[in-house]
């Protein structure tokens, strides 16, 4: 693969990418970008206000997620967003409590799992981002989610919670 740069013409920060399976990279700086991985050359863009830190995942169907915000009237609402991996058009966006710096997870039933700095872990219909259940930990969720073995939905903090998505 020849060496390519990709320069953001926003913030300078980056999230951790997610790679699809044609090699698009997706990263957050201001905006949500789909690269074309042999080139860096900008597919598409999302705008996200304060975008910086977001990192998105991959999940079934060509979906795409990621945390974010909205803002109307000048209020502030933090919300999980599905977009469409190949053209960037959104989907749908679910509100949630707290600022989302975790990355998600999704599960092979396609549910969508994501947690907030207040705490709280969601669990989301991936099709329709119908919230399905939801928990509030002890501590703000920073880490990346993850999906053990056994099924059990994994959350770092100043603790490690095991949910069990099947009873919460």
């Amino acid at each position: 693969a020849k060496p390519w740069t990709f320069e953001s013409p926003g913030r300078r920060s980056w999230s951790d990418p997610a790679i699809g399976p044609d090699g698009t990279v997706f990263v957050c700086t201001d905006s949500l970008y789909a690269l074309d991985g042999r080139t860096g050359k900008k597919r598409w863009e999302f705008h996200l206000p304060e975008a910086n830190g977001y990192s998105p995942v991959l999940g079934l169907n060509n979906a795409l997620y990621v945390g974010g915000n909205v803002r109307t009237n000048g209020v502030r609402t933090d919300c999980l967003f599905a977009l469409d991996a190949t053209t960037g058009k959104p989907r749908w966006a679910t509100p949630v409590t707290g600022y989302v710096r975790s990355v998600p997870a999704v599960a092979s039933d396609g549910t969508v799992f994501v947690a907030t700095l207040k705490g709280w872990v969601y669990a989301l219909d991936g099709t329709s981002g119908r919230p399905m259940w939801s928990v509030k930990t002890s501590h703000e969720i920073y880490g990346a989610l993850a999906i053990g073995i056994d099924g059990s939905l994994l959350a770092a903090s100043d603790f490690l919670y095991a949910l069990d998505p099947q009873s919460e």
